[in-house]
Protein backbone atom coordinates (compact mmCIF):
# COMPACT_ATOMS: atom_id res chain seq x y z
CA UNK A 1 0.00 0.00 0.00
CA UNK A 2 2.75 2.48 0.88
CA UNK A 3 4.66 1.79 -2.67
CA UNK A 4 1.46 2.46 -4.38
CA UNK A 5 0.46 5.50 -2.22
CA UNK A 6 3.84 7.08 -3.13
CA UNK A 7 3.73 6.17 -6.52
CA UNK A 8 0.11 8.23 -6.83
CA UNK A 9 1.01 11.17 -4.66
CA UNK A 10 4.24 12.14 -6.19
CA UNK A 11 7.67 11.44 -7.81
CA UNK A 12 8.82 8.54 -5.98
CA UNK A 13 12.05 8.66 -4.76
CA UNK A 14 13.64 11.74 -4.06
CA UNK A 15 10.53 12.95 -2.32
CA UNK A 16 9.29 9.67 -0.60
CA UNK A 17 10.87 11.45 2.77
CA UNK A 18 8.31 14.24 2.32
CA UNK A 19 5.18 11.94 1.67
CA UNK A 20 5.86 10.01 5.01
CA UNK A 21 3.40 12.21 6.85
CA UNK A 22 0.49 11.88 4.67
CA UNK A 23 1.07 8.40 4.26
CA UNK A 24 1.19 7.30 8.09
CA UNK A 25 -1.64 9.15 8.61
CA UNK A 26 -3.88 7.13 5.78
CA UNK A 27 -1.91 3.43 6.98
CA UNK A 28 -2.73 4.66 10.96
CA UNK A 29 -6.55 4.58 9.67
CA UNK A 30 -6.11 1.03 8.08
CA UNK A 31 -4.61 -0.02 10.88
CA UNK A 32 -7.12 1.65 13.14
CA UNK A 33 -10.07 0.35 11.35
CA UNK A 34 -8.33 -3.44 11.41
CA UNK A 35 -7.99 -2.86 15.40
CA UNK A 36 -11.38 -1.31 15.93
CA UNK A 37 -13.63 -2.37 13.78
CA UNK A 38 -16.09 -5.26 14.18
CA UNK A 39 -15.62 -8.78 13.57
CA UNK A 40 -18.32 -8.44 10.26
CA UNK A 41 -16.54 -5.37 9.05
CA UNK A 42 -13.36 -7.56 9.33
CA UNK A 43 -14.89 -10.18 7.38
CA UNK A 44 -16.26 -8.09 4.29
CA UNK A 45 -12.90 -6.31 4.21
CA UNK A 46 -11.27 -9.41 4.16
CA UNK A 47 -13.33 -11.17 1.42
CA UNK A 48 -13.43 -8.15 -0.37
CA UNK A 49 -10.91 -8.78 -3.47
CA UNK A 50 -9.73 -6.28 -6.27
CA UNK A 51 -12.62 -7.02 -8.85
CA UNK A 52 -14.90 -6.22 -5.81
CA UNK A 53 -13.13 -2.96 -5.15
CA UNK A 54 -12.54 -1.99 -9.10
CA UNK A 55 -14.44 0.90 -10.07
CA UNK A 56 -14.54 1.17 -14.25
CA UNK A 57 -13.70 4.31 -15.78
CA UNK A 58 -16.46 5.22 -16.94
CA UNK A 59 -18.23 5.43 -13.87
CA UNK A 60 -15.12 7.35 -12.03
CA UNK A 61 -13.38 9.58 -14.73
CA UNK A 62 -16.25 10.76 -17.36
CA UNK A 63 -17.20 14.76 -16.30
CA UNK A 64 -18.66 16.80 -18.93
CA UNK A 65 -20.68 18.64 -16.35
CA UNK A 66 -18.67 21.67 -15.22
CA UNK A 67 -20.81 23.80 -16.94
CA UNK A 68 -22.99 22.49 -19.97
CA UNK A 69 -25.46 19.79 -19.33
CA UNK A 70 -26.45 19.92 -23.07
CA UNK A 71 -25.78 16.24 -24.01
CA UNK A 72 -26.40 17.61 -28.08
CA UNK A 73 -23.67 19.56 -27.11
CA UNK A 74 -20.86 16.51 -27.27
CA UNK A 75 -21.48 15.64 -30.31
CA UNK A 76 -19.85 19.35 -32.34
CA UNK A 77 -17.34 21.32 -31.85
CA UNK A 78 -18.02 24.36 -29.01
CA UNK A 79 -18.03 27.87 -31.06
CA UNK A 80 -15.89 29.40 -28.39
CA UNK A 81 -14.91 33.27 -28.71
CA UNK A 82 -11.92 32.80 -25.79
CA UNK A 83 -8.72 32.85 -26.92
CA UNK A 84 -8.04 30.79 -24.12
CA UNK A 85 -7.23 27.03 -24.37
CA UNK A 86 -8.87 24.26 -22.75
CA UNK A 87 -8.37 23.35 -19.09
CA UNK A 88 -8.52 20.18 -17.15
CA UNK A 89 -8.00 20.76 -12.98
CA UNK A 90 -7.06 17.50 -11.16
CA UNK A 91 -7.48 17.43 -7.66
CA UNK A 92 -6.63 15.91 -4.61
CA UNK A 93 -6.91 13.27 -2.38
CA UNK A 94 -10.27 12.38 -0.30
CA UNK A 95 -10.86 16.13 -2.68
CA UNK A 96 -13.50 15.81 -5.83
CA UNK A 97 -14.28 18.81 -8.79
CA UNK A 98 -15.57 21.06 -6.35
CA UNK A 99 -12.07 21.69 -5.01
CA UNK A 100 -12.12 24.22 -8.15
CA UNK A 101 -15.54 25.97 -8.34
CA UNK A 102 -14.02 29.31 -7.15
CA UNK A 103 -11.33 29.10 -9.42
CA UNK A 104 -13.99 27.85 -12.31
CA UNK A 105 -16.04 30.77 -11.98
CA UNK A 106 -13.06 33.24 -11.83
CA UNK A 107 -11.81 31.92 -15.14
CA UNK A 108 -15.60 32.11 -16.39
CA UNK A 109 -16.05 35.76 -15.37
CA UNK A 110 -12.89 36.58 -17.11
CA UNK A 111 -13.60 35.33 -20.53
CA UNK A 112 -13.11 31.92 -20.30
CA UNK A 113 -15.43 29.44 -22.08
CA UNK A 114 -17.44 27.27 -19.80
CA UNK A 115 -17.88 24.37 -21.75
CA UNK A 116 -14.12 24.01 -22.09
CA UNK A 117 -13.24 23.59 -18.97
CA UNK A 118 -13.61 20.17 -17.21
CA UNK A 119 -12.73 19.13 -13.83
CA UNK A 120 -10.80 15.25 -13.25
CA UNK A 121 -12.74 13.41 -10.64
CA UNK A 122 -10.38 9.96 -9.81
CA UNK A 123 -10.59 7.68 -6.52
CA UNK A 124 -7.70 9.31 -4.85
CA UNK A 125 -8.26 5.82 -2.22
CA UNK A 126 -7.34 3.56 -5.15
CA UNK A 127 -3.63 3.48 -5.61
CA UNK A 128 -3.94 0.38 -7.69
CA UNK A 129 -5.50 1.93 -10.66
CA UNK A 130 -3.58 3.93 -13.39
CA UNK A 131 -5.79 7.30 -13.17
CA UNK A 132 -3.57 8.67 -16.35
CA UNK A 133 -5.84 6.61 -18.45
CA UNK A 134 -9.21 8.47 -17.64
CA UNK A 135 -7.32 11.72 -17.74
CA UNK A 136 -6.32 11.06 -21.14
CA UNK A 137 -9.44 9.93 -21.66
CA UNK A 138 -10.78 13.34 -20.76
CA UNK A 139 -8.64 15.04 -22.58
CA UNK A 140 -9.25 13.69 -26.08
CA UNK A 141 -12.66 14.43 -25.38
CA UNK A 142 -12.05 18.27 -24.95
CA UNK A 143 -9.89 18.36 -27.48
CA UNK A 144 -12.25 17.18 -30.41
CA UNK A 145 -14.88 19.47 -28.36
CA UNK A 146 -13.02 22.45 -28.95
CA UNK A 147 -11.34 21.66 -32.00
CA UNK A 148 -7.75 22.65 -30.39
CA UNK A 149 -4.97 21.30 -30.53
CA UNK A 150 -3.82 21.36 -26.50
CA UNK A 151 -5.24 22.21 -23.39
CA UNK A 152 -3.62 23.63 -20.21
CA UNK A 153 -3.49 20.95 -17.15
CA UNK A 154 -3.54 22.05 -13.67
CA UNK A 155 -2.77 19.58 -10.77
CA UNK A 156 -2.83 19.82 -7.18
CA UNK A 157 -1.71 17.85 -4.17
CA UNK A 158 -2.26 13.75 -4.95
CA UNK A 159 -3.39 15.57 -8.33
CA UNK A 160 0.30 16.36 -9.16
CA UNK A 161 1.07 13.01 -8.82
CA UNK A 162 -1.25 11.63 -11.77
CA UNK A 163 -0.46 15.09 -13.88
CA UNK A 164 3.32 14.32 -13.73
CA UNK A 165 2.87 10.94 -14.28
CA UNK A 166 0.92 11.81 -17.22
CA UNK A 167 2.84 14.05 -18.96
CA UNK A 168 5.88 11.36 -18.31
CA UNK A 169 4.55 10.07 -21.68
CA UNK A 170 5.72 11.84 -24.99
CA UNK A 171 2.31 11.54 -26.57
CA UNK A 172 0.69 12.85 -23.41
CA UNK A 173 3.02 15.47 -23.14
CA UNK A 174 2.16 17.07 -27.26
CA UNK A 175 -1.17 17.19 -25.91
CA UNK A 176 -0.70 20.13 -22.57
CA UNK A 177 0.98 23.18 -23.08
CA UNK A 178 1.01 24.28 -19.85
CA UNK A 179 1.24 22.99 -16.56
CA UNK A 180 0.33 24.04 -13.02
CA UNK A 181 2.06 21.97 -9.87
CA UNK A 182 -0.44 23.20 -6.62
CA UNK A 183 0.54 22.26 -3.04
CA UNK A 184 1.79 18.87 -4.40
CA UNK A 185 5.63 17.21 -3.64
CA UNK A 186 8.39 19.10 -5.89
CA UNK A 187 10.63 17.10 -8.35
CA UNK A 188 13.42 17.53 -9.90
CA UNK A 189 12.69 19.39 -13.01
CA UNK A 190 9.51 20.65 -14.35
CA UNK A 191 7.14 18.53 -16.07
CA UNK A 192 7.59 16.46 -18.99
CA UNK A 193 9.87 13.44 -20.17
CA UNK A 194 12.96 16.11 -20.82
CA UNK A 195 11.07 18.36 -18.35
CA UNK A 196 10.41 20.42 -21.22
CA UNK A 197 6.55 21.70 -20.31
CA UNK A 198 6.17 24.86 -18.89
CA UNK A 199 5.66 24.24 -15.29
CA UNK A 200 3.88 27.00 -12.89
CA UNK A 201 4.76 25.44 -9.14
CA UNK A 202 2.52 27.17 -6.18
CA UNK A 203 3.63 26.25 -2.94
CA UNK A 204 3.25 27.32 0.56
CA UNK A 205 5.12 27.77 3.73
CA UNK A 206 2.42 27.47 6.05
CA UNK A 207 0.59 24.07 3.95
CA UNK A 208 1.52 21.81 6.80
CA UNK A 209 0.79 18.66 4.49
CA UNK A 210 2.81 18.76 1.70
CA UNK A 211 6.44 19.95 2.11
CA UNK A 212 6.54 22.27 -1.08
CA UNK A 213 10.07 23.93 -2.47
CA UNK A 214 11.50 25.24 -5.62
CA UNK A 215 11.14 22.75 -8.70
CA UNK A 216 14.62 23.72 -11.13
CA UNK A 217 13.72 25.78 -14.01
CA UNK A 218 9.97 25.80 -13.05
CA UNK A 219 8.13 29.09 -12.49
CA UNK A 220 7.90 29.41 -8.57
CA UNK A 221 6.00 31.01 -6.89
CA UNK A 222 5.56 30.95 -2.65
CA UNK A 223 2.40 31.46 -1.45
CA UNK A 224 3.00 32.69 1.97
CA UNK A 225 0.25 32.07 4.47
CA UNK A 226 -2.35 29.54 2.92
CA UNK A 227 -2.92 26.41 4.14
CA UNK A 228 -2.67 23.10 1.67
CA UNK A 229 -6.48 23.80 0.29
CA UNK A 230 -6.12 27.16 0.17
CA UNK A 231 -3.09 27.23 -2.22
CA UNK A 232 -5.65 25.22 -4.59
CA UNK A 233 -8.65 27.62 -4.23
CA UNK A 234 -7.43 31.43 -3.16
CA UNK A 235 -7.59 34.46 -5.45
CA UNK A 236 -3.83 35.11 -4.86
CA UNK A 237 -3.14 31.45 -6.70
CA UNK A 238 -6.14 32.35 -9.56
CA UNK A 239 -3.73 35.90 -10.37
CA UNK A 240 -0.83 33.48 -10.60
CA UNK A 241 -1.89 31.06 -13.15
CA UNK A 242 -4.40 33.27 -15.39
CA UNK A 243 -0.47 35.40 -15.53
CA UNK A 244 1.78 32.21 -16.53
CA UNK A 245 -1.38 30.85 -18.49
CA UNK A 246 -2.87 34.04 -20.61
CA UNK A 247 -0.21 36.79 -19.37
CA UNK A 248 -3.01 38.33 -17.99
CA UNK A 249 -2.46 41.28 -15.42
CA UNK A 250 -2.99 40.99 -11.96
CA UNK A 251 -6.62 42.39 -11.33
CA UNK A 252 -7.24 44.43 -8.23
CA UNK A 253 -10.44 42.77 -7.11
CA UNK A 254 -11.71 39.20 -6.65
CA UNK A 255 -13.96 37.70 -9.19
CA UNK A 256 -15.74 36.04 -6.60
CA UNK A 257 -16.65 38.46 -4.27
CA UNK A 258 -19.21 39.82 -7.12
CA UNK A 259 -22.59 39.16 -6.55
CA UNK A 260 -24.80 37.68 -9.38
CA UNK A 261 -27.96 40.05 -9.94
CA UNK A 262 -30.10 37.49 -11.74
CA UNK A 263 -31.05 34.41 -10.51
CA UNK A 264 -28.58 31.99 -10.41
CA UNK A 265 -27.85 28.26 -11.48
CA UNK A 266 -26.58 25.44 -9.98
CA UNK A 267 -24.44 22.64 -12.21
CA UNK A 268 -24.13 19.88 -10.22
CA UNK A 269 -23.13 16.14 -10.46
CA UNK A 270 -23.63 13.51 -7.93
CA UNK A 271 -20.50 10.92 -6.32
CA UNK A 272 -19.64 8.75 -3.31
CA UNK A 273 -17.50 10.90 -1.12
CA UNK A 274 -13.89 9.91 -1.42
CA UNK A 275 -14.12 7.34 -4.00
CA UNK A 276 -16.22 9.57 -6.36
CA UNK A 277 -17.93 6.89 -8.16
CA UNK A 278 -20.67 8.49 -10.13
CA UNK A 279 -24.32 8.34 -9.03
CA UNK A 280 -26.48 7.84 -12.45
CA UNK A 281 -29.97 7.94 -12.48
CA UNK A 282 -29.80 10.18 -9.00
CA UNK A 283 -33.11 11.45 -8.01
CA UNK A 284 -32.37 14.94 -7.07
CA UNK A 285 -34.66 17.28 -5.04
CA UNK A 286 -34.28 21.10 -4.39
CA UNK A 287 -36.44 22.19 -1.61
CA UNK A 288 -37.11 26.14 -0.74
CA UNK A 289 -37.08 26.87 3.22
CA UNK A 290 -38.51 29.09 5.48
CA UNK A 291 -36.23 31.14 8.08
CA UNK A 292 -35.91 28.27 10.09
CA UNK A 293 -34.40 25.79 7.69
CA UNK A 294 -37.85 23.65 7.18
CA UNK A 295 -38.94 22.69 4.11
CA UNK A 296 -41.42 24.69 2.31
CA UNK A 297 -41.57 23.87 -1.17
CA UNK A 298 -40.34 21.28 -3.71
CA UNK A 299 -39.17 23.52 -6.79
CA UNK A 300 -37.89 20.75 -8.77
CA UNK A 301 -36.85 16.76 -9.16
CA UNK A 302 -34.52 15.73 -11.54
CA UNK A 303 -32.43 12.41 -12.61
CA UNK A 304 -28.79 12.43 -13.01
CA UNK A 305 -27.60 11.37 -16.21
CA UNK A 306 -25.09 8.94 -17.26
CA UNK A 307 -22.15 11.26 -15.90
CA UNK A 308 -24.17 12.07 -12.11
CA UNK A 309 -24.67 15.32 -13.98
CA UNK A 310 -27.84 17.89 -12.69
CA UNK A 311 -28.93 21.21 -13.48
CA UNK A 312 -30.94 23.69 -11.57
CA UNK A 313 -31.62 27.33 -12.76
CA UNK A 314 -33.49 30.10 -11.56
CA UNK A 315 -33.27 29.83 -8.36
CA UNK A 316 -33.02 33.03 -5.98
CA UNK A 317 -30.18 35.12 -5.55
CA UNK A 318 -30.00 35.47 -1.57
CA UNK A 319 -32.22 32.15 -0.25
CA UNK A 320 -31.46 29.25 1.14
CA UNK A 321 -32.37 25.37 -0.20
CA UNK A 322 -32.64 21.62 0.61
CA UNK A 323 -31.07 19.26 -2.24
CA UNK A 324 -31.10 15.77 -1.43
CA UNK A 325 -29.88 13.12 -4.04
CA UNK A 326 -31.43 9.73 -3.58
CA UNK A 327 -30.00 6.47 -4.88
CA UNK A 328 -32.22 3.76 -6.63
CA UNK A 329 -32.35 0.69 -4.10
CA UNK A 330 -30.72 2.80 -1.46
CA UNK A 331 -30.71 1.39 2.16
CA UNK A 332 -29.55 4.14 4.16
CA UNK A 333 -30.91 7.42 4.65
CA UNK A 334 -30.48 10.20 1.71
CA UNK A 335 -27.82 12.56 2.58
CA UNK A 336 -29.39 15.97 3.24
CA UNK A 337 -27.57 19.49 1.72
CA UNK A 338 -28.20 22.47 2.78
CA UNK A 339 -26.82 25.85 0.95
CA UNK A 340 -26.27 28.94 2.67
CA UNK A 341 -27.95 31.68 0.98
CA UNK A 342 -26.97 31.28 -2.72
CA UNK A 343 -25.07 34.62 -3.95
CA UNK A 344 -23.69 33.23 -7.39
CA UNK A 345 -23.73 30.80 -10.27
CA UNK A 346 -21.69 27.49 -9.30
CA UNK A 347 -20.36 25.24 -11.94
CA UNK A 348 -19.35 22.26 -9.55
CA UNK A 349 -22.07 21.79 -7.74
CA UNK A 350 -21.15 18.72 -5.70
CA UNK A 351 -23.60 16.51 -3.92
CA UNK A 352 -21.73 13.44 -2.18
CA UNK A 353 -23.09 10.37 -1.08
CA UNK A 354 -21.82 7.86 1.54
CA UNK A 355 -20.42 5.02 0.31
CA UNK A 356 -20.31 1.53 1.49
CA UNK A 357 -19.52 0.55 5.12
CA UNK A 358 -16.86 -1.96 3.51
CA UNK A 359 -15.14 0.84 1.63
CA UNK A 360 -12.38 3.27 3.33
CA UNK A 361 -14.19 6.37 2.98
CA UNK A 362 -16.70 3.78 4.44
CA UNK A 363 -15.27 3.32 7.70
CA UNK A 364 -15.41 7.11 8.24
CA UNK A 365 -19.67 7.79 7.41
CA UNK A 366 -20.63 4.08 9.32
CA UNK A 367 -19.50 6.32 12.41
CA UNK A 368 -23.05 8.91 11.89
CA UNK A 369 -25.49 7.75 14.18
CA UNK A 370 -29.14 6.54 12.55
CA UNK A 371 -30.98 6.50 15.31
CA UNK A 372 -34.04 8.80 16.40
CA UNK A 373 -32.78 9.98 19.37
CA UNK A 374 -30.05 12.28 18.06
CA UNK A 375 -28.98 14.29 14.92
CA UNK A 376 -25.74 14.34 12.79
CA UNK A 377 -24.35 17.28 10.69
CA UNK A 378 -21.25 16.94 8.67
CA UNK A 379 -19.70 21.08 7.83
CA UNK A 380 -17.51 21.76 4.87
CA UNK A 381 -15.51 24.56 4.59
CA UNK A 382 -14.86 24.40 0.86
CA UNK A 383 -12.35 27.42 -0.14
CA UNK A 384 -9.77 26.35 3.03
CA UNK A 385 -9.24 24.93 6.19
CA UNK A 386 -10.78 26.04 9.45
CA UNK A 387 -8.63 27.22 11.48
CA UNK A 388 -9.24 27.55 15.45
CA UNK A 389 -8.48 30.95 16.57
CA UNK A 390 -8.73 32.73 13.55
CA UNK A 391 -12.10 31.32 12.05
CA UNK A 392 -15.12 30.99 14.52
CA UNK A 393 -17.96 28.16 13.95
CA UNK A 394 -20.65 27.78 16.52
CA UNK A 395 -23.77 25.51 16.19
CA UNK A 396 -26.55 27.41 18.59
CA UNK A 397 -23.75 29.66 20.35
CA UNK A 398 -21.63 26.61 20.71
CA UNK A 399 -17.87 26.73 19.49
CA UNK A 400 -17.14 24.44 17.24
CA UNK A 401 -13.69 24.78 16.78
CA UNK A 402 -10.89 23.59 18.96
CA UNK A 403 -6.86 23.33 18.89
CA UNK A 404 -8.30 19.08 18.85
CA UNK A 405 -10.74 19.77 15.93
CA UNK A 406 -8.92 22.78 13.73
CA UNK A 407 -5.68 22.81 14.33
CA UNK A 408 -3.78 24.09 11.52
CA UNK A 409 -1.25 20.42 11.50
CA UNK A 410 -4.52 18.46 10.25
CA UNK A 411 -6.11 21.10 7.56
CA UNK A 412 -9.54 20.36 8.59
CA UNK A 413 -11.96 20.97 5.46
CA UNK A 414 -14.70 19.00 6.97
CA UNK A 415 -16.14 18.31 10.65
CA UNK A 416 -18.44 15.46 11.24
CA UNK A 417 -20.53 16.43 14.78
CA UNK A 418 -22.58 14.22 16.56
CA UNK A 419 -22.92 12.36 19.84
CA UNK A 420 -19.58 10.48 19.71
CA UNK A 421 -20.37 7.92 22.29
CA UNK A 422 -24.33 8.06 22.49
CA UNK A 423 -24.24 8.95 25.93
CA UNK A 424 -25.52 12.75 25.97
CA UNK A 425 -21.85 14.13 26.85
CA UNK A 426 -19.47 15.74 24.95
CA UNK A 427 -15.96 15.57 25.42
CA UNK A 428 -15.34 12.24 23.64
CA UNK A 429 -13.14 11.47 20.57
CA UNK A 430 -13.12 8.70 17.88
CA UNK A 431 -9.54 7.68 17.27
CA UNK A 432 -10.36 6.60 13.56
CA UNK A 433 -10.98 10.73 12.50
CA UNK A 434 -7.30 11.24 14.51
CA UNK A 435 -5.99 9.64 12.04
CA UNK A 436 -7.36 11.15 9.02
CA UNK A 437 -5.88 13.85 6.93
CA UNK A 438 -8.88 16.43 6.61
CA UNK A 439 -11.35 15.33 8.76
CA UNK A 440 -12.21 15.71 12.07
CA UNK A 441 -14.97 14.65 14.36
CA UNK A 442 -16.97 16.95 17.06
CA UNK A 443 -18.17 14.85 20.55
CA UNK A 444 -21.81 16.98 20.38
CA UNK A 445 -24.44 15.61 21.42
CA UNK A 446 -27.51 17.16 19.34
CA UNK A 447 -31.43 16.04 20.58
CA UNK A 448 -34.23 16.32 17.90
CA UNK A 449 -36.37 19.00 18.36
CA UNK A 450 -39.95 20.04 16.87
CA UNK A 451 -39.79 23.78 18.40
CA UNK A 452 -36.09 24.53 17.78
CA UNK A 453 -33.94 24.55 14.41
CA UNK A 454 -30.08 24.22 14.51
CA UNK A 455 -28.07 27.65 13.88
CA UNK A 456 -25.10 27.85 11.92
CA UNK A 457 -22.50 30.27 11.88
CA UNK A 458 -19.17 31.02 10.62
CA UNK A 459 -17.97 33.93 10.47
CA UNK A 460 -21.10 35.30 10.38
CA UNK A 461 -22.42 33.56 7.24
CA UNK A 462 -25.65 31.94 9.19
CA UNK A 463 -27.33 28.61 7.86
CA UNK A 464 -30.41 27.29 9.47
CA UNK A 465 -31.39 23.67 9.58
CA UNK A 466 -34.24 21.44 11.04
CA UNK A 467 -33.44 19.63 13.99
CA UNK A 468 -34.59 16.40 12.77
CA UNK A 469 -33.18 12.88 13.79
CA UNK A 470 -30.70 10.98 12.41
CA UNK A 471 -32.70 8.34 10.92
CA UNK A 472 -34.22 11.35 8.55
CA UNK A 473 -30.35 11.46 7.57
CA UNK A 474 -27.63 13.43 7.92
CA UNK A 475 -27.44 17.04 7.46
CA UNK A 476 -25.06 18.47 5.46
CA UNK A 477 -23.62 22.31 5.11
CA UNK A 478 -20.91 23.53 2.53
CA UNK A 479 -19.67 26.66 2.98
CA UNK A 480 -18.53 28.00 -0.41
Amino acid sequence: MLRQVTHCLGEPHRHQRRTNRLFSMLLAVLIGCLLGCDESSKSSLDNKNDDDLDTSIDQTINDRGVSELDTELDQEIVQCESLRRPIIFVHGFLAAGDTWSRQVYRLIQTGSCPEWIRAYDWNSLDMSKDHTLGLDLLVDELLELSGRDQVDLVGHSAGGGVSYDYLSSSDNEAKVAHYVHIGSFPNERPAGVNGETPTLNLWSSADTVVEGEDIPDAVNVSLEALDHYAIATSFESYSRISSFLYNDSPLSEDPYLNEDNDDVYLHGRSASLGENKVNAAARVQIWSLDRRGIRETLISETETDADGRFVFSGLSVGSPYEIVPTLDGQSTPSVRYFTPPLLRNNDLFYLRTFPEDSSLAGLLTRQLPTSDDQVSIVIFNAHRAFLSGVDSLTLNGDELLTTESASADNTTIALFVFDINADGESGGNLPLFDGFPFLAAVDKPIMPSEERSIELDFNGKRVNLPSVSADKGPLVVVFP
